[in-house]
């Protein structure tokens, strides 16, 4: 069976290589980190009934949002140092390269910053949506829990029968 602890260390042996290529192309890598951790959906979000449904794997343990967050996202990033590199390229290095030999093919933006700082700007953002998401979350599952122990619990109540026997 396919637990959350097994899924977190699939995701992280995938993420590997990225230590690599944040040395190589710091910029490019970091845009490529922000986009898979910014848009990263459950398998079957599009099928019918899907919140339904997913409930199943939370509730079995395949799938922790607060996992991902604290013990996948976080520590990766950290790990990765994403938020302390100081190689990224701004508009003027980007200008310096060869496809971009003139300074006016650039996205006109009053601000110097390039597309793997922009990348890295929106990652602190999504971590406190996600945060306060999975908070909600933790509620609801936590209100459904208690709904269910409360139906199962009288369930297994028995009234007291007054009627006479006869």
């Amino acid at each position: 069976m396919v637990t959350a602890a097994m899924t977190d260390r699939h995701l992280l042996q995938e993420l590997e290589p990225t230590a690599t290529t944040l040395d190589l192309v710091p910029d490019d890598a970091l845009c490529a980190i922000a986009d898979v951790v910014i848009r990263f959906q459950m398998p079957g979000l599009t099928q019918p009934n899907f919140r339904r449904h997913a409930v199943l794997p939370v509730t079995h343990g395949i799938y922790d949002p607060r996992r991902r967050l604290d013990v996948v996202l976080r520590p990766v990033l950290r790990n990765r140092r994403v938020f302390d590199r100081a190689d990224l390229a701004d508009r003027a290095d980007l200008a310096d390269r060869a496809d971009l030999a003139d300074p006016a093919d650039l996205p006109d933006r009053a601000d110097l910053t390039g597309p793997g700082e922009r990348a890295r700007n929106e990652l602190p953002r999504y971590l406190q949506t996600l945060a306060v998401e999975v908070e909600r979350f933790e509620q609801q599952r936590d209100r459904l829990r208690a709904q269910r122990q409360e139906a199962a619990a009288g369930a297994t109540a028995t009234p007291d029968d007054d009627r006479a026997v006869p």
